[in-house]
C-alpha cells in the first residue's frame, strides 16, 4: 500500500516560529503526522510527502498549488491524504486511488456554524477564496478524517457520507510529555497565560476584559502569539494596563518551557473544534480555563474549567490564586492529555488507510 501525503510547499517542516493558524496548529499536525507515519513504514505500507505550489511568497505558492493538482502525476498512489484541505481535487490520480482529507473544522462552508462570519470578518479576499475552496475541496473527497467528533458532525450536517468520516484526534508532541518541568515557582509573579493566534474568534479580548477584573497588581497576564488580525482591538481593550504584556511569537525551541511560565492557561475560543494548545497546557500540569459557550469538542475539553462570563474566569483565575490547584484533578488531567500522543495520531491514522485500502 502505497500513500502519498500531499501538503503545500514548506508545511512538512516545522518553522522555528510558530505561533499562527498555519505554523502553530496545522503545520505541527501535518510535521508530527509524517514523521510517525514515515517512522512506522514497512513492506506492505510505505509513505512518500508529495510537496505542491512553487514560489517564494505565500500568494504564488497557493496559485501554483492550483496547477500542481490539475497536472502532477500522482497515478501510482493507492491513497492520497491531504491531511489539510486543498482547494481542488488532485486531477492525474489513478482509477482505484482514494483521496482522504482530514478536516480541522468546517468553518468556511458551515455557514449555520457558530463562526462562518467571524472566521470571514477579517480575512484577505485570497484567504476567503481558498478557504471556500479547500472545505467544498474537503467535501468532494472520497473519505475524511475529522479531528474530533464534533468536526464529523459538522461534516455529516453538510452532506458528508456518516460511514465516510473516521474520527482521529490530533496528538501532542512527544516533547510535551518527556521534558522535565524545571520552572521554579519561588518569588516569582502569579502568571496567567495565552498562547496562539489573534484572530477574533479565539476570544482573547474576553481573556482581556476578564482578567482586567482582577484587582491583585502582583498578578500577571503574558499572551503570546504573531502580533496581527485582531491585535489592534487587544492593545485598545488593555488600556493602561501594565500587567498585561503582548510577548510576541513563542519560538519552537522553547515553545514548552513558555508553558511552564504560567500557572493558568487562559483560551475563550468561540470555536475550536480540537485546539492542541489545551492539551499541550494540561500535559504539562497546567490548570485550563476556556469559554463555556464556546464551540469545542467533548473530547478537548473533558478537563477544561469552563466559565460563564468574564467575571467568573476573573473568579476562577482568583481561585487558582487563593487556593492553589487540585492535584487529583491536575495528574488525572495530564494522564488524559498525554494520552494524545503523536504515535497514537500515526497508528489510528494507519488503521484508517487499511480500512479504505481493502473498502
Amino acid at each position: 500500500m502505497k500513500v502519498g501525503i500531499i501538503a503545500r510547499r514548506g508545511n512538512f517542516k516545522l518553522s522555528s516560529k510558530l505561533t499562527g493558524l498555519w505554523g502553530y496548529s496545522v503545520q505541527r499536525y501535518i510535521s508530527i503526522l509524517c514523521d510517525k507515519l514515515i517512522k512506522n513504514s514497512d513492506n506492505y505500507f510505505s509513505v512518500e510527502k508529495i510537496e505542491l505550489g512553487k514560489g517564494s511568497s505565500t500568494l504564488s505558492r497557493r496559485t501554483t498549488l492550483f496547477f500542481d493538482l490539475t497536472f502532477y502525476n500522482m497515478r501510482n498512489f493507492n491513497i492520497l491524504h491531504a491531511p489539510t484541505p486543498l482547494p481542488i481535487k488532485p486531477v492525474r490520480i489513478g482509477v482505484d486511488t482514494k483521496v482522504i482529507t482530514t478536516s480541522h473544522g468546517m468553518h468556511s462552508v458551515d455557514r449555520d456554524g457558530a463562526c462562518y462570519n467571524i472566521e470571514r470578518e477579517n480575512q484577505r479576499i485570497i484567504d476567503k477564496i481558498l478557504g471556500h475552496f479547500g472545505e467544498h475541496g474537503t467535501l468532494n473527497s472520497d473519505y475524511i478524517i475529522a479531528v474530533s467528533s464534533l468536526t464529523k458532525k459538522r461534516a455529516v450536517d453538510l452532506g458528508f457520507s456518516s460511514k465516510k468520516v473516521f474520527v482521529v484526534n490530533i496528538g501532542i508532541d512527544d516533547k510535551f510529555i518527556n521534558t522535565p518541568k524545571t520552572i521554579s515557582k519561588v518569588n516569582k509573579n502569579f502568571v496567567v497565560g495565552y498562547l496562539g493566534p489573534m484572530y477574533k474568534r479565539k476570544n482573547v479580548i474576553f481573556a482581556i476584559d476578564a482578567f482586567k477584573k482582577i484587582k491583585d497588581q502582583e498578578i500577571r497576564f503574558n499572551v503570546w502569539g504573531k502580533k496581527a488580525y485582531d491585535y489592534p482591538n487587544l492593545i485598545k481593550a488593555r488600556g493602561g494596563d501594565k500587567r498585561i504584556s503582548f510577548m510576541g511569537i513563542a519560538p519552537e525551541h522553547s515553545l514548552v518551557s513558555t508553558y511552564d511560565t504560567f500557572d493558568v492557561f487562559v483560551y475563550p475560543t468561540l470555536c475550536d473544534q480540537f485546539p492542541a494548545s489545551l492539551l499541550e497546557a494540561q500535559s504539562r500540569g497546567i490548570p485550563v480555563i476556556t469559554f463555556k459557550h464556546g464551540e469545542i469538542s467533548n473530547e478537548a475539553r473533558k478537563y477544561c474549567i469552563e466559565a460563564e462570563d468574564e467575571y467568573d474566569m476573573a473568579r476562577i483565575i482568583e481561585k487558582i490564586m487563593r487556593n492553589g490547584y487540585s492535584n487529583k484533578i491536575r495528574l488525572d488531567a495530564m494522564k488524559y492529555a498525554r494520552s494524545f500522543t503523536a504515535n497514537k495520531l500515526a497508528l489510528e491514522t494507519m488503521k484508517v488507510y487499511k480500512k479504505v485500502y481493502n473498502s
